[in-house]
């Protein structure tokens, strides 16, 4: 439904009773500052208050980022949600009818209710199967022995599905297609009978973390199925990249305290919640993605990451510890003893040893090092290196700029590289992401680093100078700062020739023009080179004078003519009407960079 089919009047009611305060200070904490409530704007990175709201006018502002609007605007920019759905949660809240929905959006809500009336529906099954069912008395058992008690099974609402293939089927009233939906019952492919998703298992209900619904499962095996948990597929009300296991009891710990710990399973989250830590949540049984970190990110300023010490979790803590440092988040890892997880720390040591160990966490920057410590020698130049690469796509990721420097600053400092040469390194990778997709799209590239043909002979001007400069001075193909490569080289014949002269210099000591003729078939190399080493002006022009002035020289060159390929190429981009605001904003400031570093040269040539 659009803002024009909801009557004025009613957008009107709605603003009357909902207090904005009150719907933003559910997302954002604020404190009043005179009439009105300041807070860290949510929708940008900043360590000072620029976030306002104005109860006189019902608006918020943020003079840091600019962004403004009402009750509705905030809703749908926080929770990225439409208007109609925003306006539909604020009514709910208010107490207010809406208007009747066009026909499709009404099938979708009836079929939507209907799904969420089968998850309540299953999982009051599920609760009284594990209560009173003698079948479940081996999962009464395995639950007592992991110290999972009656009170956290009402908690969390625990069940468990019997071992039988219809259980859901024959005992609920419910169509079989809402049953499919819903992902309780799978549709057998040559059958088109349905059977339980869910078989021998204990059941652990996702909810939905604003009103609770149960909106899927996931079910841990008591028998020797080689997949232990199970969890329910997307469905129309769940979609497991967004939804934390948890997060519905523990969400008004988690803001109170604007800490989290985020640990890998259902057991763990459990557990930590009998060990009084409440402020825990764990993915459902996926890796935590970039959407999970966002919601996080509503509640907590700061995560804790509990993960096991095994190398699958390890990995996974790498992982988590990226995105949370992407987003802003203060992040701290929580190392364990090797081969143990968060339940086997609260069973053998207690709540104490897990606050003993939660008290050594250590920054996530400094365990992310210390992970590419043990899976790189650090102690070597090409160890090192490879831990820079290996980092490189979680710097170009990081959100504020200020928190991207200093990232940047802190790894090159352990692992002992120069700053600049990791700043290159970003640059490169986030400039290679974005000429792939402008590839992807079909676009041409102009840039020193596209793909060149390499059947073209068509050496540009620098590049002849270079080859004539270096049949005369062949040994700065060796000298060790020599920044030119063959990938300098933009034509593929370029790269070819540089190539050829390298390899005969490193195998004969020199560059005889009869033996590197021998060493080629290429007729059209043939030729260049003999042009080149027959050009009276060019060697005059370049081989007359200081060797080490004249390489420098086209050294600057060979740079003055990629930053100006690579400056059309960035005002190619900027000039396109879908480019992402992260890339705009790179582009940008790489452009400055690049005229700046043009104008330096041109100042120094005119000195």
């Amino acid at each position: 439904m659009s803002r024009g089919k909801i009557p004025e009047e009613i957008l009107d009611a709605i603003r009357e009773r909902t207090a904005i305060e009150q719907i933003i200070g559910e997302y954002v904490p604020l404190k009043r500052a005179g009439r009105h409530f300041k807070g860290l704007c949510p929708f940008h990175h900043e360590k000072t208050p620029s976030f306002t709201v104005n109860t006189d006018l019902q608006i918020f502002k943020c003079f840091g980022c600019g962004e403004s609007g009402n009750v509705f605007n905030f809703l749908m920019k926080y929770e990225n949600i439409s208007f109609f759905e925003a306006v539909e949660r604020l009514a709910a809240s208010a107490g207010i009818s809406l208007p009747d929905t066009p026909v499709e959006s009404k099938q979708k809500r009836d079929e939507t209710s209907h799904i969420l009336d089968a998850m309540q529906a299953a999982w009051k099954k599920y609760i009284r199967c594990l209560q009173s069912d003698p079948a479940a008395e081996s999962a009464r058992r395995y639950l007592s022995e992991r110290g999972i008690t009656e009170p956290l099974c009402k908690r969390y609402g625990l069940g468990f599905a019997p071992d039988q293939w219809d259980f859901l089927s024959t005992s609920l009233q419910i169509p079989r297609q809402i049953l499919v939906k819903s992902g309780l019952s799978i549709l057998g492919s040559e059958s088109n009978k349905i059977y339980d998703r869910f078989r021998n298992r204990i059941m652990f209900p996702i909810r939905d973390y604003r009103k609770g619904h149960v909106i899927a499962f996931g079910g841990r095996t008591l028998g020797d199925d080689p997949a232990k948990y199970i969890n329910s597929p997307e469905s129309p009300i769940y979609h497991k990249s967004n939804v934390l296991y948890g997060l519905y009891e523990a969400h008004k710990e988690i803001r109170t305290a604007r800490e989290v710990i985020l640990v890998e399973g259902y057991f763990d989250r459990i557990s930590l919640d009998r060990a009084g830590f409440p402020n825990a949540v764990a993915p459902c049984g996926t890796a935590i993605t970039a959407d999970q970190i966002r919601l996080l990110k509503r509640f907590a300023d700061k995560v804790y990451l509990l993960f096991d010490s095994d190398e699958a979790g390890m990995k996974a803590a790498r992982k988590a510890l990226e995105l949370c440092l992407s987003a802003g988040l203060e992040t701290r890892a929580i190392p364990l003893p090797e081969g143990m997880d968060p339940d086997d720390v609260l069973r053998t040591l207690g709540p104490d040893g897990l606050k003993e160990h939660i008290s050594r966490a250590v920054s996530g920057l400094d365990f992310l090092i210390r992970s590419a410590s043990k899976r790189f020698d650090l102690s070597q130049a090409r160890g090192r290196r490879e831990a820079v690469d290996d980092m490189i796509p979680f710097l170009v990721n990081v959100e504020n700029s200020i928190d991207r420097g200093a990232f940047i600053s802190r790894i090159a400092d352990l692992l002992s590289v120069p700053v600049e040469s990791v700043l290159e390194l970003c640059r490169r990778h986030r400039m290679r992401h974005i000429k792939e997709n402008a590839v992807s799209t079909g676009e041409a590239n102009n840039s020193n680093n596209s793909n060149t043909d390499p059947a073209t002979d068509q050496l540009d001007v620098v590049e002849r100078d270079l080859f004539c400069f270096l049949l005369q001075n062949p040994d700065y193909l060796s000298w060790d700062h020599n920044p030119l490569t063959a990938e300098s080289m933009r034509s593929g014949m370029g790269k070819e020739i540089y190539r050829l002269l390298r390899d005969t210099f490193r195998d004969m000591g020199q560059l005889p023009v009869a033996r590197i003729l021998e060493r080629t078939e290429d007729k059209r190399v043939q030729r260049i080179l003999i042009d080149l080493f027959d050009d009276p002006n060019r060697n005059r022009r370049l081989v007359d004078r200081d060797s080490g002035t004249v390489f420098q020289s086209l050294v600057h060159a060979f740079r003055e003519r990629d930053l100006r390929n690579e400056l059309s190429f960035i005002k190619k981009q900027l000039s396109k009407c879908d480019i992402s605001d992260v890339d705009a904003d790179f582009l940008l400031r790489r452009q400055l960079e690049i005229l700046e570093e043009l104008n330096a040269k041109s100042s120094l040539d005119a000195g």
